[in-house]
């Protein structure tokens, strides 16, 4: 390896550039041991070829490395030898893993293998299964690799002494993991007195179980004849063979805090705020602005983003106080925090954060709703505590059960602010209309995690989220226990929060729980809590982990209150280096940015969101149009899996404001809708029969609406949204390499070829695949691969290369010869080059 990375010949490259030895030898060397351990069985003219490989890296070889390799034979038939490999170095770093499988070959034809597919039943047979009269036996694997194919053969007996009719159904499962090539109707089949039939379905693995609640997929057999009806369950798993993604939320509930022993019983905590009995200018500057943009300048410097849960309310608060302070202190503090959220959501995300009892244009009680103290110029929300009469705060937050009384209750419509519905809607235009352009909710936390008590009020909750278009929600705290199984992110009951659902049917809101609150003076505690709750996102899938702070508790030094170094602030970055140097892999992400992975690996069903960039349109004349991005990998979407999405207008427009939506997909008009009220998010349905390669809808406003709208953008830009990748227009072809030759060859006199222990035709398809998807990745490092021979490579072969970024950090890559035929295909999966 040392010789493949050094430059010969005065080239610019190693000799071994674009067969990348460092990721590519660790393989060969386990294909050796692999080819070692089936070498017994190579007799009779039989011999052992590739098949396919699976691999996954954790790091890349260096030239002064000692390589060992391992291979353990886990399946062998007489066609087909399955082993579980790896390689590491000798001072124990672990450097890849995966699964090799070897087919046997005789006279240019391979060898018929069980392994591959179900091993037929003689026909005529007579039932297995105990207890059914109908169904003989189901022959279905019991898992199978994502994206494979399988042939499901059921056999049907009929036991009477006359001809039967029996009609076979298979029922899939909900969630879109598992589909059908042909059509999903009965099948009727005629069949003899004391006799079988039997009836097929191809079965295709689409998406893993880990999208099931991380349980196999289950598929239902029926058949029936007569008055006689049999149900059978078989259950498949589909492993997930790429790497898990894990999102670090950074959470923060932003509101004001004073002190003061009018306003709570606080103790040792008064010190974090003036403690002069009322919410003053100062309360706000320092908590809701100041305190804000200082986290998220030291989130920026290992590039974590903030979700601020922002209490709403208190920006109309602020100016209602504006009508009743003559200081001038409240317009200029109303200006701040309006370019607070503007500045911060270039990288960061402001979402709904509700304490009602701060609402000025509620009707609920108590009246008047807030009280002004001239001599403090500051506010305060009427009855806010009394040790004696109110001491739990009883009206601050939402639905009210927390605090033990009736609040926000009905569901309302979205022009009902004492609604759940439309108390949702006010706060979340506020702040879509501030990141207009740049970005826009999906999350929500209620103010003291008052989402509701009983199942009705948490089931009215969950369908005020659903009409303002919000998909997640963070009012789950596990305090002295842990979430469903422990995964600090789920899809929760939709009557009951702290609950996963129990299928997915029921998938509703994804639940960001919430396991630490923390001010960030102990980093130590704040590591191994991540540490901790690192373990249960082990596994395949996308995973959310969330931490909970609040900016007014933020301490600094001198002064804690309005310090912004040492304390807090310094345990926050610490906590941020650490966890950067500590997991690499962890990304950071706001609330919604992680939400958007969350549904699209788990979504039971297609569903569509709308970009907050504009990408076109004519402002001028009302037409604003966004991109829309499919979530649901995996799912199928074809003639036979038609998919009805419903996709829904950007947050910052009023239903009242809208004259038509239209979605367009590759520039053809695909639905539109001009029917909208106060029920919902304006929405327009379209059934979708294939993924666009350039999806988008359009906001067409009213006249009246047109020059008002525009004034909410600062000022009015267009961004395309991301192409995929397409056919290539033009193919590069190569000859057989000069590097493949060399290695094939033995040189200055040695016995066997530089590459013997190395398996060149086989890893340097490995090496080619990743040069290609580098190439069009960018700067990247291999995280995993996917690899199957359908051809033999020869130094002779002449071959070209072609791939296309097939989704997110994923590249599909083909091999092909002079005459198109597909020689390899492999799926490489990138990480950002360190």
């Amino acid at each position: 390896m040392q010789l493949l990375e050094t430059e010969i010949l005065g080239t610019e490259h190693s000799l071994g550039f674009g067969y990348h030895s460092r990721y590519t030898v660790p393989f060969g060397l386990a294909a050796t041991a692999a080819y070692a351990v089936i070498a017994p069985a190579q007799a009779g003219g039989v011999f052992w070829t590739g098949f396919d490989v699976s691999l996954t890296w954790e790091g890349p070889a260096a030239t002064e490395d000692v390589l060992l390799a391992e291979a353990t034979l886990t399946a062998l038939d007489p066609g087909l030898a399955c082993f579980a490999i790896s390689c590491r170095t000798a001072r124990g770093n672990h450097l890849l893993s995966g699964v090799l499988r070897l087919r046997a070959v005789r006279d240019g034809k391979p060898l018929v293998t069980s392994l591959l597919t179900p091993a037929p039943r003689l026909p005529g047979e007579r039932p297995r299964l105990p207890g059914y009269r109908l169904i003989a036996s189901v022959n279905a694997p019991s898992q199978f690799p994502l994206g494979a194919q399988r042939t499901i053969v059921v056999e049907v007996f009929n036991g009477e002494s006359t001809p039967q009719s029996i009609t076979v159904a298979l029922k899939l499962p909900p969630g879109a993991g598992l589909s059908l090539d042909g059509g999903a109707d009965p099948i009727q089949v005629s069949v003899q007195p004391q006799s079988s039939a039997t009836v097929k379905w191809i079965l295709r693995a689409d998406r893993p179980d880990e999208v099931n609640l991380g349980r196999p997929w289950p598929a239902a057999i029926t058949a029936k004849s007569g008055s006689t009806e049999e149900s059978y369950t078989f259950r498949i798993a589909v492993p997930d063979p790429r790497p898990r993604r894990v999102f670090y939320i950074l959470s923060e509930d932003c509101e004001t805090f004073d002190g003061g022993p009018l306003t709570g019983a606080y103790g040792a905590a008064s010190v974090l705020g003036n403690a002069n009995n009322f919410m003053d200018p100062e309360d706000y500057r320092i908590q809701m602005i100041v305190k804000p943009d200082r986290m998220n300048e030291i989130a920026e410097r290992y590039g974590a983003r903030w979700t601020h849960f922002w209490c709403v309310p208190q920006r109309f608060a602020a100016d209602w106080a504006c009508t009743r302070s003559t200081t001038g202190e409240w317009p200029r503090i109303a200006a701040e925090m309006d370019r607070s959220i503007r500045r911060g959501s270039a990288v960061h995300e402001y979402a709904p954060h509700i304490h009602f009892d701060y609402e000025p244009d509620s009707r609920h009680p108590p009246q008047p709703r807030l009280i002004y103290d001239p001599a403090t110029d500051g506010i305060l929300p009427s009855d806010y505590y009394d040790p004696v009469t109110n001491p739990r705060h009883r009206y601050h937050d939402w639905d009210g059960s927390s605090r033990g009384i009736s609040y926000v209750k009905q569901l309302g419509d979205l022009s009902d602010t004492d609604s759940k519905a439309g108390s949702l809607r006010k706060c979340l235009a506020y702040l879509a209309r501030m990141q207009i352009n740049r970005r826009f909710p999906m999350v929500a936390r209620t103010g003291g995690f008052d989402f509701g008590v009983t199942a009705e009020d948490q089931s009215v909750s969950t369908a005020a989220y659903a009409a303002n278009g919000l998909r997640g929600n963070s009012d789950a705290r596990f305090v002295d226990g842990l979430p469903p199984r422990s995964r600090l992110s789920y899809w929760c009951e939709p009557q009951d929060r702290m609950r996963e659902v129990e299928n997915l049917n029921g998938a509703r809101l994804v639940q960001f729980a919430v396991t630490r609150e923390t001010d960030f003076t102990d980093a130590a505690a704040d590591n191994q809590w991540f540490a901790a709750a690192m373990e249960p996102a082990s596994g395949p899938g996308v995973h959310l982990i969330t931490v909970l702070t609040h900016a007014m508790f933020m301490r600094g030094t001198p002064d804690p209150f309005r310090g912004l170094d040492g304390g807090s602030f310094s345990g926050l970055n610490d906590h941020l280096r650490w966890v950067k140097n500590e997991y690499p892999q962890v990304e950071f992400a706001t609330a919604s940015e992680a939400l958007l992975e969350f549904i699209d690996y788990y979504t039971p069903k297609l569903e569509a969101s709308v970009a907050a960039v504009l990408c076109g349109g004519d402002p001028a004349q009302g037409i604003y149009e966004y991109g829309v991005r499919l979530l649901g990998q995996g799912i199928r979407v074809d003639d036979r899996h038609p998919a009805a999405v419903a996709i829904l207008a950007p947050p910052a427009f009023e239903p009242g404001d809208i004259e038509r939506l239209r979605v367009i997909a590759d520039r053809e008009l695909l639905a539109e809708e001009d029917n909208f009220t106060d029920a919902g998010r304006p929405a327009v349905t379209v059934v979708m029969t294939n993924r666009p390669a350039d999806l988008r809808v359009q906001v067409l406003l009213k006249r009246a609406a047109t020059a008002r709208v525009a004034t909410l953008f600062d000022n009015i830009t267009f961004t395309d949204p991301v192409e995929p990748v397409r056919a290539p227009l033009f193919r590069m072809r190569f000859g057989s390499t000069d590097l493949l030759r060399l290695l094939a060859s033995p040189i200055a006199g040695n016995a066997e070829p530089l590459g013997r222990r190395a398996h060149p035709m086989g890893v340097f398809s490995l090496g080619v695949s990743l040069s290609k998807a580098i190439e069009l990745a960018g700067p990247a490092e291999p995280l995993s691969l996917r690899l199957r021979w359908r051809r033999e490579l020869t130094v002779d072969t002449e071959f070209y290369v072609e791939g296309k970024n097939a989704e997110g950090s994923r590249y599909a890559i083909e091999i092909r010869d002079h005459n198109a035929d597909l020689l390899v295909a492999s799926d490489v999966e990138l990480k950002p080059a360190k």
